[in-house]
């Protein structure tokens, strides 16, 4: 791929700034008060990413490998050129 691992590295990079601005943002009123601190909407974003990474790095590869042995083991259905001398195919 030409770009290999740009998409993957930049859609990291965003999440991360993502769950660091949701873990550092806390909800106030007009007043000031804090209405409501959003660390467990942090600790889920953790959560989900570490699910994200796993997927990522043991159920890809196998997906990959299977889709792998299914292209080597498929057959070619198109049928061989005849030819005019012997009339066979080729």
């Amino acid at each position: 791929a030409p770009f290999g691992f740009t998409v993957p590295i930049l859609t990291a990079v965003i999440f991360s700034g993502l769950l660091v601005g949701i873990f550092t943002d806390v909800s106030r009123s007009y007043a000031g008060e804090v209405l409501f601190a959003n660390y467990w909407v942090a600790l889920v974003m953790v959560g989900f990413f570490g699910l994200c990474a796993l997927y990522t790095f043991y159920v890809v590869p196998i997906f990959k490998k299977k889709a792998e042995e299914i292209a080597n083991t498929r057959t070619k259905r198109r049928p061989g050129k005849k030819t005019a001398a012997t009339g066979s195919a080729e």
